[in-house]
């Protein structure tokens, strides 16, 4: 088995305001852009039954060069350069957000 790389987003909590439309907003399009890239394999989304954090997202990428190939960074500096109203940028400053990569250990 090939060992693949996993990207892990983690969000305590939707926007205030919105929540609703930020999901529908993130499983057709900030899904969707991710995977137009090359290397990212698929996305899962996960929410919390219990505890905390609310929101997990999974991303199965081919290697850690996808994160600096150039279809992902212009993705990254369009998204930048969006209105800070925008769920790209509002997403980037939720509670909590953090952001971690991650290699399959098991079952090698």
């Amino acid at each position: 088995m090939t060992k693949k790389n996993l990207l892990l987003m983690v969000r305590t909590n939707g926007p205030a305001e919105g929540e609703e439309k930020w999901n529908a907003w993130y499983n057709t399009h900030h899904v969707a852009n991710r995977l137009n890239i090359p290397g990212f394999i698929s996305v899962r989304r996960y929410i919390a039954i219990d505890g905390e954090p609310k929101y997990i997202t999974l991303y199965e990428i081919e290697n850690i060069d996808v994160l600096t190939s150039e279809p992902y960074l212009k993705l990254r500096e369009w998204e930048a350069s969006l209105s800070p109203q925008t769920f790209e940028a509002i997403t980037q400053k939720l509670p909590d957000f953090s952001r971690g990569l991650y290699r399959q250990i098991y079952p090698a």
